[in-house]
């Protein structure tokens, strides 16, 4: 018997109605959210529509999409009937025309191979060979089943056409939030796509979820932001070779922040990481106490400052922010992009900040810039919140989702600022951002 299996031996079938009961417990839609056939929010690009709410593709999210070197745009995400469904997938789809028209999406890897879900891609670029890296769940189950899983990945030396075997050997570290069973899987979950550091090392952040062992009430859990540093992806061609480093090193605690609702507990998730000027790292992640939070690191990513509230300046009013993603992305003239749901969970009705079926919409962005001799101080002033996309209010699918623009990618092609989302999880759209929603014009001094 697999060491894993013997650690947890309950059975691996997936009850979709249990999703639905627990999930929809949290959240339900909004009172008074019209009836009618749901349309895709506006848009420049319709990279993938459903044809029905509740088929086997009727919940599309996490959705990332990267320009690629011979000028295709290359997108994946993850599909399935219901988020958390036994038949949880990764596909991909491509475009040849910058967004205009996608190739139908091509599976990659999730339950067809073993009986077990595949999550959470996010794709890097190294050279003229492009990987994909995701969450493989292998059948043990700590926390949740589309959580627990290992890091495996897949590369295409035909920009995203046809894709290698699975590679299986890179190992996330454990910690003190991990199982205390010796191999046992993590509970992980990668949301945007790597950065290259000012040193030239390849980073993202990731969401490490406490095992279920620590947890004092069921369902009630600690969460954690720590770091994957891909040691060598820029210069090995030998995918048997890359080599991954996790950090904080040896064991260290990640990024944590007391959660009010439950003071025993740590929450902190969904870690995005950008260059500030002078070679530091900016990383912006959600909480649980209606802001967001930042951290800065000084060696490249190793180690992290205790975090803190986002302001809209040091000194200034928090940047109001639900349990709902909140990613920041940096162009090349030096602003930087957060987009953000813009309120402490009572949007819509909402009555606590992880009601998501009501307090994900609309999806606005702030402009940010550095601001000269910090001094400590949080180094990026904001602008005032401009609203980035909306939708038409209509609930999908059984969960009742009404939420925009979470789980997004932001990216620059050809002076063109590109920005690819999911609506109510269901739609996958895209926009191009204008001059006059990127300003910076009136940032605080």
């Amino acid at each position: 018997m697999d060491k894993k299996a013997e650690v947890n031996p309950s059975s691996q079938s997936i009850d979709t109605e249990l999703i639905l009961k627990n999930d929809l417990g949290i959240s339900t839609a909004p009172p008074g959210s019209p009836d009618g056939v749901p349309q895709p929010s506006e848009s420049d690009f319709q990279v993938y529509i459903p044809k029905t709410q509740d088929g086997p593709d009727g919940c599309n999210q996490h959705f990332l999409v990267i320009p690629l070197p011979n000028g295709d745009f290359l997108a994946t995400w993850t599909m399935g009937a219901l988020e958390g469904s036994g038949d949880q997938h990764i596909v991909t789809a491509k475009s040849s025309d910058a967004g205009q028209s996608w190739t139908r999406p091509k599976y990659l890897m999730g339950p067809d191979e073993d009986g077990c879900i595949a999550s959470w891609s996010f794709p890097v670029v190294a050279g003229d060979r492009v990987y994909i890296f995701y969450n493989k769940h292998r059948g043990f189950v700590d926390f949740h089943h589309q959580w627990t899983g290992q890091l495996w990945f897949q590369y295409s030396d035909d920009f995203g056409s046809t894709w290698s075997k699975p590679y299986k050997h890179l190992q996330i570290s454990p910690n003190g939030y991990s199982h205390k069973v010796p191999g046992s899987d993590p509970n992980w979950i990668v949301y945007q796509a790597p950065i290259i550091t000012p040193s030239g090392k390849v980073l993202v952040g990731f969401t490490h979820i406490a095992t279920r062992a620590l947890c004092e009430q069921e369902e009630i859990f600690s969460s954690e932001a720590r770091f994957l540093c891909f040691d060598n992806l820029l210069a090995e061609g030998d995918p048997e070779k890359l080599t991954v480093t996790t950090w904080p090193e040896n064991g260290q605690d990640g990024l944590r922040m007391t959660d009010p609702r439950y003071p025993w507990t740590r929450f902190l998730q969904e870690p995005t990481i950008q260059p500030l000027s002078d070679g530091r790292l900016f990383c912006v992640m959600r909480s649980a106490t209606g802001y967001a939070a930042y951290s800065i690191s000084n060696d490249d990513g190793r180690n992290w400052s205790k975090p803190e509230i986002l302001r809209y300046y040091d000194g200034g009013p928090k940047v109001e922010q639900p349990i709902a993603p909140c990613p920041l992305y940096k162009l090349r003239d030096g602003r930087f992009i957060l987009v953000f749901h813009n309120n402490t969970g009572d949007a819509n009705q909402g009555s606590h900040v992880a009601d998501w079926c009501r307090n994900r919409r609309p999806v606005y962005l702030l402009v940010g810039r550095e601001r000269p001799d910090s001094n400590g101080q949080q180094p990026i002033v904001f602008s005032q919140p401009r609203v980035l996309a909306d939708n038409d209010r209509i609930p999908i699918s059984r969960k009742q989702l009404t939420e925009i623009g979470t789980y997004p990618s932001v990216f620059e092609y050809r002076d063109k600022v590109y920005f690819f989302f999911p609506d109510r999880k269901h739609f996958l759209l895209g926009k191009i951002l204008s001059s006059e929603l990127l300003s910076d014009s009136g940032l605080p001094e």
